[in-house]
Parts: C-alpha cells; sequence; structure tokens
C-alpha cells in the first residue's frame, strides 16, 4: 500500500450501444441468447456464460451453479429488483462485469440460505439501490457466504442507496464468512445503519479495503453486530456518521495497519465507536479526525488494547476510552491533538514529542494528495514501537498504520538491492541511494540527508582554458560538481578530474600551441612549458661526441643547433672514439678463399670556400694489426670514403611530427626515427579551439664546411671491423 488512496476495483464501466454484439453465449453448446436468463435456463450446472456488450432484460433466475463471465466492456441491466436472484444451494460466480439497475434495481440478493456468492473484477454501478429499501443497496446476503475481490462499488454522493448497509447487508444466525479483498466503496451511503457495510453474526474479513466519503447513521463505514469483524491495511478516507464515522462495532473487532483520516461524527467517535466485544487497535493512522473523540470505547466493551497507534492533528480528544476490564495502551504517539487523552495513558505512549515527520498531509477531504507514510530515514516513528512487535522484515516495530507484523510486507521490503527497504531508503527505485552511501556528483541525494551533491567524494576543480588547447591557468580554479558557464575570455574549462595536474599546466592561455606536454621545437618558444625554449625539441638534430676529431661519434645528443658543435660529428658508431685513425669505413669483400688487402683509393675532394672541391690525395697501403677485430691483411677500398657533410642532416619538415589534434595521438617518421605524441583532452569546452599552429617551416640544407683544405695522406689503419685502408683526410674544418 504505497498510496493512501487506491483505486483497486476494476472499472469497466461500459457506454450503451459500445460493443458491436448483445447477448450471453452458453460455452458448453456455443449457443447465444439475448438475455441473461434465458442463458442460465439453457445452461448446465458448472456451466460457464460469456457476456458480450450490453445485455438487458429482466432479473435472472439463477438456480444452478454458474459462472457469469463478461469480455471487456461487458455490461448487465435490469430494472427489476435484482439483475441476479439467486436461489437456495446455488453458487453464483461473476468476473469482468459492470452491472447496473435501470430504477430501484438490486445488484445481487441470495436470500434463500446455503448459497455461496462470489464476484471478482467487476463493478456496481451508482444507479443501483436508489430507493431500493430497508436492505443491501447493492448486495442482500442472507445465510449465505460472500466474496467480493478487486469489486468498486459506486454511489452518489447525497443519494442513499438503502437504509442499512448501502452497498451490501449481510446476515446469519450463525458467524458465515464475508470476505473483502481490495474492494472500493466510493461514496456509498445508507440512511441508517452502514454507510458501506452492515452486518450481523458474519465473520467479516476487508483486507486492503478503501472506503472513500461513506456514510451512515452508526458506522459510515461498517456496522458490525456480533460475530467478528477484521480490518487490515484499509483505508477510511472522510466518513461521516453520528457514532462512529468509520467502524460501528459491538463485535471482536482487530483493526491493524489502517488509516483512518478526517472522520466526522456528530457525537463519539470520530472515527471508532466500540459498542462491546474485544477490541485491538494497534499500528494504526488517526489523523485529522472530528467528534466528541477519535476513538472511543463505552462500558459495553469487553476490553480494548490500543498500541503503536498515531493520533495526529484530531480536532478533539484523540483517546477515550472506558472499557469493563480497563483499557491497555502503549507505544502510541500523540501530537497536535486538541486533547491527546481523556484519563491515564501508559508510561510507554509518547506524547508531545514532536511532529511525527508524516511525507504530505493536509486536511481537505482529499485523501488522494496525501502521502501519509513516515518519512523514509528521518520520520521519528521508524523502529521505536512495542519491541514485542516486529515489522513485516524483521526490525522493531514502526508506530503507525506502515509498520507491524500487518504491515503492508511491500513497504519493508528492499527493491533496488541496495539494502535498506522501502521505508528506510528514501530513493528504493535507485540503488545508488540509500543512507550512509558516498555523495557523488550526479544531482541526486545519493547518502538520503535530503542535500543532493553535498561533499561528493568525486568533486571536481574547473580552469579557465581560454585558447581551448585542453589546459587551464593556475590560480583560476573553480571547484564545484559540474563546469560553470563559459568564462569571459570566450573559452571553455579544463578538469582536473580528467586531466589531473595537466589541467592547470598551461603558461600562455593565449597560445593553443603552448601548454604542458605540447611537442617543443627549435624556436624561441617554450611549447611544453617547461621552462626551457628547446629542451627535446622533435626538430632538433641528433650529435655524436667525437673526442678523436675523425667526424665519427659515440654518444649521441639533440641541440637546436646549424652547425655542428665542437667536439660533435652527425655520424655515430666510432669504436674507439680515442684514435682518430680508428673508425667505421666501408668494406670491399675479398674473394673466398683469399686475405684482404688494403689498396690506396683515389682521394675525396675537400671543398673550398666556395663550395667547390680541388683538393687530392694519394695513398700508400700498409699492413698493421687489427684494433677492433680479428687479424687479416688490409685491402684498399675501390672507391674512397666519402666523409659526412652538414647537407646530410634531413630538412626539419621531414623531422618534426605535426601537432595532434586534442586528445589524440600524431607520429611521424624521418628515415629511422619515429616520433609519437598524444595531446591531452578538454573536459569541456565552449567553442571549436584555433587551428594549431603548423611546425616551423623547413630550414634550409646546412652549408658544407669552408675552408682551404690540405692534401691526403694515404696510410693504412684499423677500422671498427676488417681491417682494409681509409684516406685520412685534414680537410674537416671545426
Amino acid at each position: 500500500m504505497r498510496g493512501s488512496l487506491r483505486a483497486t476495483g476494476a472499472l469497466w464501466l461500459a457506454l450503451p450501444g459500445t460493443a458491436a454484439a448483445q447477448s450471453v453465449t452458453v460455452q458448453s453448446t456455443g449457443n447465444a441468447y439475448s438475455t441473461l436468463g434465458e442463458a442460465v435456463a439453457n445452461a448446465a450446472a458448472g456451466d460457464t456464460l460469456e457476456v458480450d456488450g450490453v445485455v438487458t432484460g429482466p432479473s435472472a433466475d439463477v438456480d444452478r451453479d454458474v459462472t457469469v463471465v463478461g469480455l471487456p466492456g461487458a455490461v448487465l441491466r435490469s430494472s427489476d429488483a435484482e439483475i441476479l436472484l439467486v436461489r437456495a444451494n446455488v453458487d453464483l460466480t461473476v468476473e469482468g462485469l459492470t452491472l447496473e439497475g435501470l430504477g430501484a434495481t438490486r445488484a445481487i440478493r441470495a436470500t434463500e440460505g446455503n448459497s455461496a456468492v462470489v464476484v471478482r473484477d467487476s463493478v456496481i454501478d451508482a444507479r443501483i439501490g436508489a430507493g431500493t429499501g430497508n436492505f443491501g443497496g447493492a448486495v442482500y446476503l442472507e445465510e449465505a457466504t460472500g466474496t467480493f475481490e478487486r469489486v468498486t462499488f459506486v454511489g452518489i454522493p447525497g443519494q442513499p442507496q438503502s437504509q442499512y448497509g448501502g452497498a451490501i447487508y449481510a446476515y446469519a444466525l450463525a458467524p458465515l464468512p464475508l470476505d473483502l479483498t481490495d474492494v472500493v466503496f466510493d461514496h456509498v451511503e445508507a440512511t441508517a445503519n452502514g454507510g458501506a457495510v452492515w452486518t450481523t453474526s458474519m465473520a467479516v474479513t476487508c483486507l486492503r479495503c478503501t472506503f472513500d466519503h461513506t456514510d451512515g447513521s452508526f458506522g459510515g463505514g461498517v456496522y458490525a453486530a456480533f460475530g467478528s469483524l477484521d480490518i487490515q491495511q484499509g483505508l477510511f478516507c472522510a466518513p461521516h456518521a453520528g457514532l462512529g464515522a468509520a467502524v460501528f462495532a459491538s463485535s471482536d473487532t482487530d483493526i491493524r495497519a489502517t488509516v483512518f483520516q478526517e472522520g466526522t461524527a456528530t457525537a463519539n467517535g470520530g472515527a471508532l465507536y466500540a459498542n462491546g466485544g474485544a477490541w485491538v487497535v494497534e499500528n494504526d493512522h488517526f489523523v485529522g479526525n472530528a467528534g466528541s473523540d477519535a476513538v472511543y470505547a463505552n462500558g459495553l466493551t469487553d476490553s480494548i488494547s490500543v498500541v503503536n497507534n498515531l493520533f495526529l492533528s484530531n480536532l478533539t480528544t484523540a483517546l477515550a476510552l472506558n472499557a469493563n476490564s480497563g483499557p491497555s495502551t502503549g507505544y502510541n504517539w500523540f501530537h497536535g491533538n486538541t486533547t491527546d487523552a481523556s484519563g491515564g495513558l501508559s508510561a510507554t505512549d509518547i506524547t508531545g514529542a514532536g511532529d511525527p515527520g508524516l511525507v504530505a498531509w493536509t486536511r481537505d477531504g482529499n485523501c488522494a494528495n496525501d502521502t501519509l507514510y513516515p518519512t523514509p530515514i528521518t520520520s521519528p516513528l521508524l523502529d521505536v514501537g512495542d519491541p514485542a512487535i516486529a515489522d513485516p522484515d524483521g526490525s522493531r516495530s514502526d508506530i503507525g498504520a506502515f509498520g507491524g507484523a500487518s504491515a503492508d510486507p511491500d513497504l519493508h521490503t528492499d527493491h533496488d538491492g541496495d539494502g535498506p527497504p522501502f521505508l528506510h531508503d528514501c530513493d528504493d527505485d535507485d540503488g545508488a541511494n540509500f543512507p550512509g552511501n558516498d555523495e557523488r556528483c550526479d544531482a541526486a541525494d545519493n547518502d538520503c540527508d535530503t542535500l543532493v551533491d553535498e561533499e561528493p567524494i568525486d568533486i571536481d576543480e574547473f580552469f579557465e582554458d581560454c585558447d581551448l588547447d585542453g589546459q587551464g591557468v593556475p590560480g583560476t580554479g573553480v571547484v564545484q560538481c559540474f563546469a560553470p558557464p563559459a568564462p569571459a575570455c570566450g573559452g571553455g574549462w579544463a578538469s582536473s578530474n580528467d586531466l589531473g595536474s595537466d589541467a592547470w599546466g598551461d603558461c600562455d592561455d593565449s597560445d593553443p600551441t603552448i601548454y604542458l606536454g605540447a611537442f617543443e621545437y627549435c624556436d624561441v618558444v617554450d611549447h611544453d612549458c617547461d621552462g626551457d625554449a628547446s629542451e627535446g625539441a622533435v626538430d632538433a638534430t641528433t650529435y655524436f661526441e667525437d673526442l678523436d676529431g675523425d667526424g665519427f661519434g659515440t654518444t649521441s645528443f639533440e641541440e637546436c643547433s646549424d652547425t655542428v658543435p665542437d667536439g660533435a660529428a652527425l655520424v655515430g658508431g666510432d669504436c674507439q672514439d680515442q684514435d682518430a685513425d680508428v673508425f667505421p669505413a666501408p668494406t670491399t669483400p675479398a674473394a673466398t678463399g683469399s686475405t684482404p688487402t688494403a689498396t690506396a683509393p683515389t682521394a675525396p675532394t675537400p671543398p673550398s670556400a666556395s663550395g667547390s672541391s680541388t683538393a687530392t690525395a694519394t695513398a700508400t697501403a700498409t699492413p698493421t694489426a687489427p684494433r677492433c677485430s680479428t687479424a687479416a691483411t688490409a685491402q684498399a677500398p675501390t672507391s674512397s670514403p666519402t666523409p659526412p657533410t652538414a647537407t646530410t642532416r634531413p630538412p626539419r619538415s621531414t623531422r618534426a611530427p605535426p601537432r595532434p589534434a586534442t586528445g589524440s595521438t600524431t607520429t611521424a617518421t624521418a628515415g629511422s626515427t619515429t616520433w609519437a605524441r598524444t595531446r591531452p583532452g578538454t573536459s569541456t569546452s565552449t567553442a571549436t579551439g584555433a587551428a594549431r599552429r603548423a611546425p616551423p617551416p623547413t630550414r634550409p640544407a646546412r652549408r658544407a664546411p669552408t675552408g682551404s683544405g690540405s692534401a691526403a695522406t694515404a696510410t693504412t689503419t684499423t677500422r671498427c671491423g676488417p681491417t682494409t685502408a681509409r684516406w685520412a683526410t685534414s680537410w674537416w674544418s671545426r
């Protein structure tokens, strides 16, 4: 029972002429008849009769066991005294029908004894019972059992349907069952007792029944004499009576988990009037009732126990008990009543303790706009009831109609799998929201403290990113869950949750090519914000330390220089950098089985100052012992080695990769070298970032070294490999 006012009946009201066919078919034969009475007369005992459309006719004399089933929109009508007259020893079942009386017509009468009437998923229309006399505006049972499930009785305000029992009148000499489940009595009235239900010597059970604006003299909802009355998970909304606006009973009565809201009695019992028998009133709501008192027990009552109830804002004395054996109370919560009780209360009763914290309630006679649950988690009614009584989940009982052993189990069930049940969870449809959970930035109350996004564990800090390169500027951070509106500069924001410390790594927020982690270039700009304008430049030249000056080096290093630094070479691979006579040189393989010999090649021509070469060289081969390889006979190469020159350095445009777009990876290859760079993303932007600045233009090829050269002298030396001849030239200028 998650809502206060429920429409539980099957509302299949149909308008005349809405169905194409208007007939009653006997299923065993397939024959169709124009009236229900004809169909019953031609049916066998136990047969099913199917009503299609709006069928009007005289009263059906039901003298055998039958089931009458309506197709969607089916209606049975009659202008006789009853639509269905049930004879003795007959079982009648009605399902899925609307029963309408034309004039002073009752829906069902079973008064000959030993009959059983079952009605399910049906509606009994308001016109039934208008002026029908003394007993039962819609249903009259005498020495018959009755079962009503998901049925709605619809009345007309101010137009009583009967003198006794505006909807149901049931009488027996010895108690017979009258079972009502999910039944709605809507504006049903009686001129005397039992505005909706009048019973004598019946064992009445009423589970999840709703009495909405019912009216009678004694018992505006239910009048019960003798027998027994058991009401659970019910709602009495704005009932009215002279005595006992909701219930007047002189039978043993057990009322639990029920709401009595805004009832009015002209005398005693704005909700309940106990006129005899043994009473138990446990875990109920009494809210906004008026009269001489809300719950009244006179001296005829054998006993009455009132435990775990909420008495809220009753415009009268909440509790007035005068039972013969003395009333018993305990763990009741009183707040806002004119008077809490006449007479003493138990020491465990709770008075003046404050607002019980219901979700929503207004005194306006409309129960549909109220939610009378205790506010999950914060209501003081939770888990403070009688410790001898448990809620359906096994915990200590809550006070009021939504706690205790008879409460709706659905209210004490965890529907989203996060642990707490419905009444202890602020959002039992979302497993991310429950008491004690961590708060997160998601615009929801994750920890059920009624606050949203307070102290979240994933709070972010946003830094102003004017150039939209994905990084912000230190000192501009805004700590909050979601990105602020666009800053005044028109850019966006960088999120520390997404980027970490890179979010505030921009050292120039006016240039989208400058940010922490950007490619560095050989220019005067510190692109990667490391404080050095050239360190790690992707277009820097790779040099090798050349300690012996033979033009070949060892350890490599990069430098933004177009001139070979002193003590450096453009080529590596020297295995003896302390000996200028040992360096890599081309090798001519000897014939199989022969010994290599050194041969003097023609000397290279060193460049002149103008770039032309005029120098010549001669060489003689002298075998020597190998230094970096096994012994061998030197052999002069067939051609002279080409000494490295500055012009072997690739142009910058082939060495530096293009700048990557935000959040992407770019690679570039020059020769055997590949660069890769991933540019950090940006968390929030309000506009597309400016195009990245292109890499610096291709630098001109390095000029050849200038200066006068000297004639080379041919010598035989040891290289880093098989012994051969090389030309030792001295035209390198440094």
